[in-house]
């Protein structure tokens, strides 16, 4: 009953309450809608503060910029046209810098797109306008670059009203004004009217004028959604800033292509650009006032808005308190009756939650429903009582009178289950403690149990096997006899004196109070060998048996952080490749392996000696006081590499090339190992078989090579390369039937450099296959122009094609899209190669070469009789013609010149049905020598030097060359 009325006084209090926090809490969010407003205000005021001084800085840079590409002195154009661009860039700068600065401070933490801060971003802003105010300053800057910084302010400063701007479907208390928006695009529109018409003052044309009028319509649309939200007396006040602006020049709006000539030239034109200019700038100067007095008035609004809603919170807040206070003394003089049973049931409760389980029954007194609780709880203490007698038997071991229990409902049945279940539970643990024994026994793993002080309680049959002590030795003695750590990987002694590791691991189990430790160790003895196995293998050449490339960088990274001196050797075999070639790759590892052995064997155990991968090896020289110590370690290497090898096939013999570079403390293992690599790359090119160290000069030509690749990597990206064409003449007609492409580099600065300089750079890195891509879409384009003029046009051109874009790029794929391109006939192409090339890799120099000669191109072999001159590989290529070396055409004229390369030639073309062309020819006399031969055609500069295309084409197509016929 007592609880019935409590209910019926406190009921209502809480309806009301809850009423009046409803209101508490809408107070509140008008309150911090009119404070968001004024945070909303202000960020749109320090932003229309923004727009005039960064719109008239705009209009002035743009201005200077284009008077300076006019080449104009800037007090000329002012004298001239009255608008003195650097008066008001001067002017406006420190206060487009303030209005930036405070508004990156004021609302630095405003998000924008892509997750970035307001502050960052004009932090980021505000440097590149610095910077484009030093290229003005300079007579630098660029209007393209300019514009793109005022860009980059005009979309963050619409970003941060965009930040602003919430859901207009969403219902608040309090609005942003609709004001605001639309003056931020009447400033931002007004900016743009400004800049298109500077833009026709500098730069008159009829193209200037669309912007003016597309602009002027625009900034007028803007003005009219304005107005349109603005009161009587705001508009009027509005309409007088307005009032400044005057309408843009008929000159600039209608004016046609004289009349930009005219507005060059007419004072009178320059007198009215003028002053719309002028106009322009004091229009967004009054705008500029007019915001902030505007922006300053809504600031004052959202203020007196946010104030009277704070006002109407505490109002509230006031009177919610009053209706709680009232509540609460209504409910305490109506529960009062009901306490003290309450208390007392309270008490009997606590006493029962800690243990205390007294059966004596509780007065039964107070209203109905107390009395009901009260005999509840009488009730409850009688069946806990019997509960925990049950429990005291259960404690003492009595499990076998189950069905003597005798407690009501549902707590009985469980009572009698629990001591069945648990029973059954006891002998299960038994068994299972039987188990655990038999399994510790039989575990593979050495287990000992051991008491607080390492003694040894029990062990199993494993640990006898592991340690070969009986168990019942082992126990009282301290296990550390036996094991060196009771933790990780340690060694386990054992009785023959032996030691194995094994992995331990242990744990502490409390047993009555006393502590004992499980220890368990696991042999890791054959894993651990394994692992070295694998760490040895991994660092060493599994051919050689030589430490391999990681151990190699390994050692030289140790040595150089110890700081010891060294010369490192890098060891190349020349002619390794044809041993496989030739006697198959078997052989060429029983080399590798001899030659292993050969190095270990001369050099002394300080030195280290490592093989790289393929034919190179490196040794490390540590005992050498000075690099030419190195040096002559590395001939005697040679020598040693060049004493003969036997094989089935016979016996050959190798030669070597060594690079030596001696260590300095700023160089790294990679640096030191491209060092030597760059000497070795010098010994090849000088020869072969020889010594080259790595110096200063060496250093300083790999600097100017590297100067002269980012060159060349410039004139392929600037089209400053240029293909010339050099005649072929045909000696048995006299007449011209083909030419050979030549790329030549007309660097800027320096004039026409030479191929013999810039293709070995390029061929040593990526830019050959740019270059040759560039030549073949040339050389297609050019012959597909001949076709087009006269339709049987025959002319083939011979392209050069290095061996690297051979055997590693697509020249296929580069072929095809050049012919796609050009629509060029590619039997009018001839492919030119040199023997080395095309034996670097037999099979895919044969695979890319037949595709060439399907698509129906020519094969020609580039000065053949220099290298292999082999009958036998040449009935394999897909090879069209040959071309004698311009050296062996040289000599043929002299006295005593035995001619018997120059024959063999032949003889392999006449037995090949091989066309011959002889190179180089530069006198009469060897022509007549080259054709008397059998040569088919010849090149020279006697015939023809190399010349552009458009001499090219006038010879070629020209009177024919005067070459005799017999």
């Amino acid at each position: 009953m007592a609880l019935q009325l409590a209910a019926i006084a406190v009921v209502p209090m809480v309806a009301v309450s809850a009423l009046a926090l409803e209101r508490i809490h809408r107070e509140e969010d008008v309150a911090a809608e009119g404070n968001r407003l004024i945070a909303d205000v202000e960020l749109r005021d320090d932003i229309a503060a923004i727009y005039a001084p960064a719109n008239l800085e705009r209009v002035a840079l743009s201005g200077l910029t284009a008077i300076d590409d006019l080449g104009v002195e800037r007090g000329l154009v002012t004298e001239q046209t009255g608008v003195d661009f650097e008066a008001t860039y001067e002017s406006n700068k420190r206060v487009l810098d303030f209005a930036l600065r405070d508004l990156a401070q004021q609302h630095a933490n405003v998000p924008l797109l892509g997750g970035e801060s307001l502050g960052d971003r004009l932090e980021q802003i505000i440097v590149d306008l610095d910077e484009q105010r030093e290229l003005s300053a300079r007579f630098e800057a660029v209007p393209e670059s300019i514009n793109q910084v005022f860009e980059r302010i005009d979309a963050t400063l619409a970003e941060a009203l965009t930040s602003i701007r919430r859901d207009p479907t969403q219902v608040r208390a309090i609005g942003d004004p609709p004001e605001l928006d639309a003056l931020a695009n009447v400033l931002a529109s007004a900016g743009e009217l400004s800049q298109a018409v500077v833009s026709g003052l500098l730069s008159p044309s009829v193209t200037s004028t669309i912007p003016v009028v597309t602009v002027t319509a625009v900034h007028d649309t803007y003005v009219g959604e304005y107005k349109a939200l603005l009161t009587t007396e705001d508009a009027r006040e509005f309409d007088h800033v307005r009032s400044l602006l005057m309408p843009p020049p008929a000159r600039l709006i209608y004016g046609t292509p004289s009349d930009a000539n005219v507005m060059v030239f007419d004072p009178s034109a320059i007198s009215e650009l003028s002053a719309a200019v002028v106009n322009q700038l004091d229009y967004l100067l009054a705008l500029e006032r007019y915001s902030s007095t505007f922006h300053d008035r809504q600031l004052d609004d959202a203020h007196r808005q946010a104030a009277l809603a704070n006002e109407r919170a505490s109002q509230t807040k006031w009177l919610v308190a009053t209706i709680g206070l009232l509540a609460l003394l209504l409910t305490l003089l109506v529960l009062g009756s009901t306490a003290v049973p309450l208390l007392r049931l309270n008490r009997r409760a606590t006493q029962v939650s800690n243990g205390d389980i007294d059966p004596e029954a509780l007065p039964v007194r107070g209203p109905r429903l107390i009395r009901r609780l009260t005999t509840a709880m009488n009730d409850m203490l009688v069946t806990l009582h019997g509960v925990e007698l049950q429990i005291a038997r259960m404690s003492s071991g009595n499990l076998d009178r189950a069905d003597d229990i005798d407690l009501p409902g549902a707590i009985g049945v469980s009572m009698r289950h629990s001591v069945r279940r648990l029973s059954d539970v006891t002998e299960q643990l038994h068994r299972s403690e039987q188990l655990s024994s038999a399994i510790v026994e039989q575990a593979a793993d050495a287990i000992w149990t051991i008491d607080a002080q390492n003694r040894i309680l029990l062990a199993n049959d494993s640990a006898e096997l592991l340690t070969g002590v009986p168990e019942q030795d082992q126990i009282g003695q301290l296990l550390t006899t036996f094991v060196d750590e009771l933790a990780g990987e340690t060694y386990v002694h054992c009785a023959d004196g032996t030691s194995r590791k094994v992995l331990v691991a242990s744990s502490v189990i409390d047993s009555d109070g006393d502590s004992v430790t499980t220890v368990i160790a696991h042999d890791i003895s054959e894993r651990s060998r394994f692992e070295a196995e694998l760490a040895h293998q991994a660092r060493h050449d599994q051919l050689t048996r030589l430490p391999n490339r990681f151990a190699a960088m390994e050692h030289l990274e140790q040595l150089l952080a110890d700081a010891q001196d060294f010369s490192l050797l890098f060891i190349d075999i020349d002619g390794f490749k044809s041993v496989n070639d030739t006697q198959g790759h078997e052989a060429g590892d029983a080399v590798l392996t001899e030659i292993a052995e050969r190095l270990s064997r001369r050099t002394r155990a300080a030195e280290f000696v490592a093989r790289l991968g393929g034919d190179e090896f490196i040794v490390v020289q540590t005992n050498g006081e000075h690099i030419d110590d190195a040096v002559m370690l590395g001939r005697r290497l040679i020598q040693e590499i060049e004493l003969p090898y036997d094989s089935p096939h016979g016996i050959f013999a190798l030669s070597a090339s060594v690079g030596v570079v001696r260590s300095d403390p700023d160089m790294t293992a990679l640096s030191a190992l491209r060092q030597a690599d760059t000497a070795l790359y010098l010994a090849k090119e000088r020869g072969r078989g020889r010594v080259e160290q790595f110096d200063a000069n060496l250093q300083s030509n790999i600097h100017r090579e590297a100067e002269l690749a980012l060159a060349l990597r410039h004139a392929v990206r600037n089209q400053e390369l240029e293909l010339h064409l050099q005649p072929i003449i045909s000696l048995g007609t006299g007449l011209i039937d083909s030419a050979e492409a030549l790329v030549r580099w007309n660097r800027p600065g320096v004039g026409l450099v030479g191929p013999n300089e810039f293709i070995p750079i390029a061929e040593r890195s990526s830019l050959i296959f740019d270059i040759e891509r560039w030549v073949l879409t040339r050389v297609c384009s050019l012959v597909a122009s001949w076709r087009a003029v006269d339709a049987g046009c025959t002319t083939r051109v011979a392209i050069n094609i290095s061996g690297r874009h051979l055997i590693e790029g697509d020249v296929i794929g580069a072929l095809d899209i050049a012919l796609a391109a050009t629509g060029a006939d590619p039997n009018m192409l001839e492919f030119e190669l040199t023997e080395t090339q095309l034996l670097e890799d037999f099979d895919r120099a044969t695979a890319v070469l037949n595709s060439a000669r399907a698509r129906g191109i020519t094969i020609a072999v580039d000065d053949f009789g220099t290298g292999y001159s082999s009958m036998s590989y040449l009935r394999h290529f897909p090879v069209d013609s040959l071309k004698i070396d311009r050296s062996f055409v040289a000599r043929s004229t002299e006295a005593g010149y035995d001619s018997t390369i120059i024959e063999a030639v032949l003889t392999i073309a006449r037995s090949l049905d091989l066309d011959v062309v002889a190179e180089g020819i530069e006198t009469a006399e060897q022509l007549e020598h080259m054709r008397s031969s059998g040569c088919h055609r010849a090149q020279g500069f006697h015939l023809a030097r190399p010349m552009p295309i458009a001499d090219a084409e006038a010879v070629i197509f020209g009177p024919v060359i005067a070459v005799s016929t017999p």
